[in-house]
């Protein structure tokens, strides 16, 4: 452990014990803790959280030990039954764990959990394939490809598009495109880190088998440095624990007849002779102007970049084209020793270079890509027939019964063939970042000085180590004779390893180019993969920066026990060039050894130069509405694209992807995460949407469907419209070339003649006609000066006076005197959670001075809630919510606001943005001129409606939840301090800022509760109504008030909406709050209503099972795979009334428990309790359900 690490005292398992910070999971491990996990890995930051595999008790909650951090005191559970059994409920439906479980029913709930993907191999490139059945969701690949490498070429992709019914996520290319035709290297980094063997290379296996059944053809095999440093991995042994340099030999004789084997360390070193030279002729030339040896046309572009790594190539192809020039000429070690194989060892020994197998054994799946470069072949005749990688290595030698650790290495076969089997060190030390730096240094430092390079034993130790950019200076001084140009130069060289790193470098080198300045390096070594080639993406799994290390230290060990540690003094490369090359950069080097690299461009990048699509989108609307370089807003772009097209193109995607500054995969990821952005080209000119939620079946949607279907109108489904509540059946039509959306409503006859009008009738903003009643219906005696947010004319008196007193006493008195008024006021967040109000605003407000952001959450997704709707299609409490985030803002110091807006109400967005521009313009409000206020539209996915799902979609990225929860008072939107709230929270502070928090307080019928709540009553109701009420008044109360029907006839209500469990008449005499007391229904956002003469509890289970599963982000693996079995059992129940034994029903409460406690957010969560509560009265009747 690091001295240097805090240590906290914590209790594990009941013992008193000191853990390091950090991860829970790593301290966890480091005191000899193991728990299973599959989606987290140590070298990506951002990884952990989704198969909570690895969740422990934490002071008596369910975490995920992966993305919780170690605190003092904290006491932690890792191994109780309870743990235990959740722990494996949550394995269970996950394949990577499928088999290891100890629930004995496993096999059963796995049949309830539906396999999207059949059981195939899916091939992308001949280098990387996908099996996509395999997959866990884990995502590292795609953080690996996107967040290490910089590289983004695969996102999480959901098809279905427009369909609330989402299909699952799939990991894929840019617009399913093949991998080559994207950004992608070939680097293989998303297999080293896939657990489940859903990616792995492309196996050259079977051609080496063949040809090694033929005994008459020479099979020549080359081994890269970094192989034999992690080969014994493949057969137990630990990280750095053996090197097997000769005993990989022995084994690679032991495979068949007529094998050869060369050193790959041996054209290492002729890489450094050939590099050297290049890079000294470079410097010559640009400071001298004279040429001594090369072609005329060799590139003077300086700094020299290393070119050795075919990933890194690749990538300088795709992204930096203006770079090409500085990349080396020189081939790769192994295609330098492929070349000589074929060209010169082939003919020196009367072999027809045809009949040479050329196998080169590497660390690297990119190899695989380059050994196909037609550059690297000589009349058709590739130089490296096939390419194996470490871990292909070492499945040919099992299958074999070959374990090269119990092989001698002193035998005769262990030995490689001469002269390309004699080496350096410094061509051992390739195989770590840095490596071919010192190799570098070691012999150009001598080449021009005559002395060895100025490092004790040779060590070139600025260039060493897993730091991801490295710089270091070595000054050139007392130069021999042809080198005096060189007197005094200090040249500059830097490394780095990973394609993320390579980036940094490129632009700084980019920069300096593009404003004239010397070059910031002479010489430059880029490895694509972190760590080097010893973390290629074809050695052992698992891989990881401390395994990295130890590999390293056994190379840097093995070089320093070798007796000849320079290049340029290798017998063999001396005799080389005596006999065949003649000197380096000579006319011979130049056929064999140098070749040139190309321009390529990615599918995306073809389309945005190509698309009219791609022009239209950036000239005429992206230049024109937002700033370059910010990925924010999103969703409006992706609005705007379809207002005018229709659907967002791959030529739209391309554009926003230019203008924003990301990958295109990672736009098209977030796209199709969405319900109303369309992808297809099919797309028609005009769309419908279906409310299928609850209140709309109960008024006929099937109809509105078969209507549809009637007149082949193509629809999609969405699971609220909000409005509807006074429209059932109901549908959202929205046009090409027309800004708005327009609302179907009471759709009650079939020959309803909208049906034939669907692009041209006009119904932007539908009145809500339903019951409205005031605090004062319920609490008669409330102080007359309190006006509640549906009471309007105080703001009609401010609007035309053309003043707003509220502001105006919010900006004159005491921040810390406005939260106290809020502490009195007991207000508390009125989207469901309840969470004190003033606790966020004072958290926010004692955050370090900095940029901080006021946020409203108005997409209310839950099925039966529509108070949003009602106050944001209101004037007056428009005005108020907008009053409220400026006195929010000032409040807590921030100068950004933000209004994410459900697209379904998108006609009210510029409502609410000419509200704005009135209350900064026309009021006298004293509003800061660098308040900003902005609504950011969502695309319709219930998770938005999560605080941090809604900050990830205003950031740009995929709208899911975040699995580290900080507070978001702490680490919010664009990780800073944020204060978010829903409307309604808002629209109460302008009340209690002007008339005081007691007065709020007091309108509560329970003083411990204190103020009022807006609740939305529908379904089997006289009228829809929207109702404030006092925090405890019981719900018998409200819907003898509010219901219009008998109370009698009520069988069961929904306090909270779709995701909340029935409540029966027994508890109707419970008061409603936010307070979460025990002998409290929670308040939340609306009630719903269920007569006894149309209550089906299997429908209701029905509805609530397909919007948990359709409306799941398929983050996290209790609730993607949770949803499904909940959703299958129900129909297992219902369609085949059937009866799930008592082992079956009990896994299955496993099951649904541990969702419950292991699910990312409160969907995934509801979804386990409503699940394990329909089982416990299964379980109770094994008849019906409730």
């Amino acid at each position: 452990m690091d001295k240097m690490r805090k240590v906290f005292p914590v209790r594990v398992n009941g013992e008193a014990v000191r853990l390091g910070g950090g991860l829970l999971l790593t301290s966890l491990q480091a005191l000899g803790v193991r728990l299973p996990f599959i989606c987290w890995h140590p070298d990506i930051i951002d990884s952990g959280g989704r198969c909570r595999a690895c969740s422990v008790v934490v002071d008596g909650k369910m975490k995920p030990a992966c993305t919780t951090y170690v605190r003092e005191g904290m006491i932690i559970d890792t191994k109780s039954e309870l743990v235990r059994s959740l722990r494996e409920a949550a394995m269970a439906v996950d394949p990577k764990f499928k088999s290891e479980t100890r629930l004995g029913s496993a096999a059963e709930i796995l049949a309830l959990r539906p396999s999207s993907k059949e059981g195939t191999v899916h091939p992308r490139t001949r280098y990387v394939i996908r099996q996509p059945e395999l997959c866990n969701h884990c995502n590292l690949c795609v953080q690996m490809c996107r967040g290490v490498q910089g590289v983004a070429a695969i996102g999480e992709l959901r098809d279905g598009g427009t369909d609330a019914e989402l299909s699952a996520t799939e990991v894929k290319g840019f617009h399913g495109t093949p991998l080559p035709q994207t950004e992608c290297v070939n680097c293989g980094q998303c297999i080293n880190v896939c657990p489940t063997g859903a990616l792995r290379e492309a196996s050259a296996l079977d051609v080496v088998r063949e040809a090694m059944r033929d005994p008459t053809r020479p099979k020549v095999i080359q081994f890269a440095p970094a192989v034999r440093v992690a080969l014994a991995e493949e057969f137990g042994k630990a990280p750095g624990e053996q090197s097997l340099t000769r005993e990989m030999v022995a084994a690679a004789r032991l495979l068949g007849d007529n094998v050869h084997v060369f050193d790959t360390n041996f054209s290492a070193d002729l890489t450094i002779i050939e590099e050297a030279n290049e890079l000294l002729e470079r410097i010559r030339r640009s400071l001298t102007g004279e040429k001594r040896y090369g072609p005329d046309d060799i590139h003077e572009a300086l700094p020299q970049i290393t070119s050795c790594s075919p990933g890194w190539v690749t990538f300088v192809e795709k992204n930096f084209h203006d770079l090409l020039p500085n990349v080396s000429s020189c081939k790769s070690p192994m295609q330098m020793a492929g070349a000589l194989t074929k060209q010169y060892w082939a003919r020196k020994h009367g072999v027809d270079p045809n009949d040479v197998v050329s196998i080169a054994v590497m660390p690297c799946v990119a190899k695989k890509y380059e050994a196909d470069r037609p550059e690297f072949s000589t009349d058709g005749i590739p130089h490296v027939d096939a390419v194996l990688t470490t871990r292909e290595y070492a499945e040919l030698l099992r299958t074999h019964d070959v374990d090269p650790t119990a092989l001698d290495p002193t035998s005769k076969l262990a030995e490689f063939d001469r002269p390309f089997g004699i080496a350096s060190g410094a061509g051992l030390i390739f195989g770590a970042t840095g490596g071919v730096m010192e190799a570098a240094l070691r012999t150009a430092y001598e080449v021009v000085t005559g002395r060895p390079v100025p490092f004790a034993k040779l060590d070139v130790q600025p260039v060493r180590g897993m730091q991801g950019v490295k710089a270091a200076a070595v000054k050139l001084e007392n130069v021999s004779r042809e080198w005096k140009f060189l007197e005094g130069v200090e040249v500059k060289v830097a490394v780095a390893h990973g394609l993320s790193n390579a980036r940094k470098l490129c632009e700084e080198i980019r920069l300096a180019n593009h404003h004239g300045l010397p070059p910031p390096y002479h010489f430059v070594e880029v490895m694509c993969c972190p760590g080097g080639c010893l973390g290629g993406g074809g050695q052992p799994k698992p891989t990881s920066m401390d395994i990295k290390k130890e590999r390293a230290k056994l190379i840097y060990k093995e070089d320093r026990d070798l007796p000849l540690r320079k290049s340029h003094e290798n017998p063999a490369i001396k005799e080389l060039y005596r006999d065949f090359l003649h000197e380096p950069m000579g006319h011979a080097s130049h056929e064999l050894l140098h070749t040139t690299y190309s321009a390529r461009r990615p599918e995306a990048r073809v389309l945005l130069s190509q698309s009219s699509d791609a022009k239209f989108v950036k000239d005429d609307i992206l230049h024109k509405r937002y700033p370059e370089g910010s990925r924010a807003l999103l969703t409006n772009m992706f609005s705007d694209v379809v207002d005018v097209i229709g659907y967002v193109s791959e030529g739209a995607i391309a554009a926003i992807a230019d203008h924003v500054g990301a990958s295109p995969v990672n736009i098209e990821s977030a796209l199709s995460h969405y319900h109303y952005f369309p992808r297809s080209p099919e797309t028609p000119d005009t769309t419908v949407y279906v409310c299928e939620s609850i209140h709309c079946r109960q008024h006929g949607s099937d109809r509105v469907r078969e209507q549809l279907e009637r007149r082949g109108i193509k629809y999609h489904m969405t699971s609220w419209l909000g409005w509807c509540v006074d429209g059932a059946p109901a549908a959202l039509v929205k046009r090409v070339g027309d800004s708005r959306i327009h609302h179907l409503a009471n759709i009650q006859s079939p020959n309803d003649p909208r049906f034939d009008s669907l692009d041209t009738f006009e119904n932007p903003l539908p009145d809500i006609n339903f019951n409205v009643l005031s605090m004062r219906r319920f609490s008669p005696n409330a102080p007359s000066v309190i006006e509640d947010v549906m009471l309007s004319d105080a703001d009609k008196n401010i609007l035309a006076s053309g003043t707003c007193p509220v502001s105006l006493k919010a900006y004159a008195t005491d921040p810390e005197e406005l939260i106290k008024d809020l502490d009195c006021s007991m207000l508390r967040g009125c989207g469901g959670a309840g969470f004190p109000t003033h606790i966020k605003w004072k958290a926010v407000r004692d955050q370090p001075p900095g940029r901080k952001c006021v946020v409203v959450n108005a997409d209310e997704g839950l099925p039966s809630t529509f108070k949003d709707y009602y106050l944001l299609r209101n004037q007056s409490s428009r005005m108020r919510m907008l009053t409220g985030m400026a006195i929010a803002a000032h409040v807590v110091g921030a100068k950004e606001c933000y209004i994410y807006l459900r697209y379904e109400y998108k006609n009210l967005k510029p409502l609410i943005e000419e509200d704005f521009r009135r209350y900064r313009t026309q009021l006298n409000a004293k509003v800061p001129d660098d308040l900003e206020f902005i609504v950011c539209l969502g695309g319709g996915p219930y998770v938005c409606g999560e605080e941090t799902a809604l900050f990830e979609s205003l950031e740009g990225n995929l709208p899911q939840a975040r699995t580290k929860r900080e507070f978001p008072t702490v680490r919010g939107l664009f990780d800073v301090p944020t204060l978010v709230s829903n409307v309604e929270t808002f629209a109460w502070i302008p009340s209690i800022v002007y008339h005081g928090g007691d007065e709020f307080h007091d309108l509560a019928m329970l003083p411990e509760l204190g103020g009022a709540k807006l609740i939305s009553l529908s379904g089997d109701v006289a009228v829809p109504t929207l109702a404030a009420i006092p925090m405890g008044m019981t719900l018998r109360a409200v819907l003898e008030e509010s219901a219009g029907i008998p109370i009698e006839d009520i069988a069961a209500v929904e306090v909270g909406g779709l995701t909340e469990m029935l409540t029966y008449p027994s508890d109707f005499d419970l008061p409603l709050s936010l307070a979460f007391k025990p002998g409290h229904l929670s308040a939340g956002g609306s009630i719903v209503v269920f007569r006894k003469d149309n209550f089906d509890p299997k429908h209701i289970f029905r509805a609530k099972a397909k919007f948990y599963e359709i409306e799941s982000c398929q983050l996290c693996a209790p609730c993607r795979e949770g949803s499904k079995i909940f959703r299958n059992t129900v129909d297992t129940i219902m369609d085949d009334d059937a009866r799930l034994n008592d082992d079956t029903l009990d896994t299955l409460h496993h099951v649904f428990h541990s969702m419950e406690l292991l699910s990312n957010c409160g969907h995934g969560k509801a979804c386990g309790k409503t699940a394990r509560i329909m089982l416990d009265n299964k379980q109770k009747t094994q008849m019906s359900l409730p």
